[in-house]
Formats: structure tokens, C-alpha cells, sequence
């Protein structure tokens, strides 16, 4: 809008702005180019097109300068365009004191191709002990003892660890007895807690890790499980929970 709240003479289409001026659509019909007016230089915005004759697909929307002041994106295709742009604010200014990060690779090491999540809690024994998804753990791969949930053992310090498969994966110590997810293990009095929601929920052929979340526990130190005889349901608004571990055996709390 200009300033006396006149649309520009060479901005097409219907368009509604938030009150704070942070959001803004747009609706162009049986058009491929679309023009609009620049905004303030200082203002980062991302911009998103759907062609609304077809099933929702978003297309992140380019505008290049134009001699005139305006900015114009050529769409792929005419079709019927909404347009959604919204300025990105930063929450907070930038930092004077820290001004950049560098990595330092030199130690970097991976372990366990192809396993992830690996949530970890250190216990009684003084090892960690954590759960990854999908993969054969230490020593295995996508496919080579390929697990959706398993359990491991790391041993030793940051320079000599080393990981052991204890609850599934590849030459585990014992073979896993369920499948699943897990973000969140935790040591208590000698005792391991695993949160675990489902990959398929029981009796049902479709995956989704959201219907329900269970709580197994190991008093061997991983090398079996038993399940909690109740569950937290999706009515009960929690998904996906994790434990927040302070210390050796959680003895800092």
C-alpha cells in the first residue's frame, strides 16, 4: 500500500495484511508474472506460492528488481496464485561478544553407521547407556542387524570409548523383544527408564509414534526390558517425552 493507503496502480490482485504488518497474502489470478511493490530494504521476508487449482504444494518465491521500483516474480505457469510473505524478526539483536564459531574436527569420530537418536544417561557402573533407532548399532549398518529400537553400552572416555550392543542390533548380548522409538533414557538408583512410543501401535498396520507412549525399564542394565502396564494416550496431550538427567545415576537432583 502506499502511503495514503492507496493499493499502487501496478500491483495486481486482492491482498489482506496483518495488523502488525508482518504477514501478507495475496491472491492473483491467470497470471505467470506477478508484480508488488519492494519492501524497506532492511526487512527479511521469505515469501511462499500455492497455485490454488491444484492439490497444496508450497513454491518458495523468488522476486528479482525491477528499473521502476518493483519486484516481480515470474511463476513456472499462469494459473491462479496465492502469495504468502512474512518478515522474519529476530527475537533478539545480534550478539557483540560472540561473533562467530568455528568446529574443531581434529577428534571428530563416527560410530554406528546409519543409527540415530541415541539419548544418553550415565549410570551407576559409571558407562552411558542410550537407545538408537533404525540401524544395527555398533558395528552394524542400515541392514546388517538393522533394528528399529535398540539398546547400547559405551565404555571409556572421550579419546578410547567404545560402544557395545546390549539390547538388539548387531550381536547384541540379548536380542531385542519389541520395536519402537526412544528419546529419553535415564539412570535411577541402579535402575534404567526408557520412554518408548511405537513405530506400528499394537494391532494396527499403519506407523505412528504418536498414538500412544510407554515406559520400559531394566533393572540389568539394559539387557532386558519390562513395560509399564499403563500408557500415556493422545487424549492426554504428551508426545515423545525425554527425561532430563543431572548427574551420575541422577544423584545431582
Amino acid at each position: 500500500m502506499n502511503q495514503d493507503g492507496r493499493p499502487p496502480s501496478s500491483e495486481q490482485g486482492l491482498h489482506l495484511v496483518s495488523v502488525s504488518q508482518q504477514r501478507r497474502i495475496s491472491y492473483f489470478e491467470n497470471t505467470n508474472t506477478i508484480h508488488r511493490m519492494q519492501a524497506g530494504k532492511d526487512a527479511s521476508k521469505r515469501t511462499v506460492a500455492v497455485d490454488t487449482l491444484k492439490p497444496y504444494d508450497e513454491l518458495e518465491v523468488s522476486f528479482t528488481s525491477s528499473n521502476n521500483g518493483e519486484s516481480v516474480w515470474n511463476a513456472p505457469y499462469a494459473s491462479d496464485w496465492a502469495l504468502v510473505t512474512e518478515q522474519l524478526v529476530q527475537p533478539y539483536p545480534k550478539s557483540k561478544t560472540i561473533t562467530g564459531l568455528a568446529l574443531d574436527w581434529s577428534t571428530h569420530r563416527r560410530s554406528a553407521i546409519g543409527s540415530d537418536n541415541f539419548q544418553l544417561t550415565w549410570a551407576d557402573d559409571d558407562h552411558l547407556y542410550g537407545a538408537w533407532g533404525d540401524g544395527g548399532g555398533f558395528g552394524g549398518s542400515n541392514s546388517n542387524g538393522r533394528v528399529g529400537l535398540g539398546v547400547a553400552r559405551i565404555t571409556g572416555g572421550p579419546d578410547n570409548y567404545e560402544g557395545k550392543n546390549i539390547w538388539g542390533g548387531y550381536q547384541p548380548e540379548t536380542a531385542a523383544t519389541f520395536d519402537g522409538k526412544s528419546w529419553g533414557m535415564i539412570s535411577v538408583n541402579s535402575k534404567l527408564h526408557m520412554w518408548v512410543v511405537p513405530d506400528k501401535p499394537a494391532g494396527k498396520t499403519y506407523r505412528n509414534h504418536y498414538e500412544y507412549i510407554e515406559l520400559a525399564s531394566s533393572n540389568d542394565h539394559g539387557k532386558s526390558w519390562k513395560k509399564a502396564p499403563w500408557r500415556f494416550e493422545t487424549n492426554d496431550q504428551l508426545t515423545i517425552p525425554t527425561f532430563l538427567n543431572f548427574g551420575k545415576n541422577n544423584e545431582g537432583v
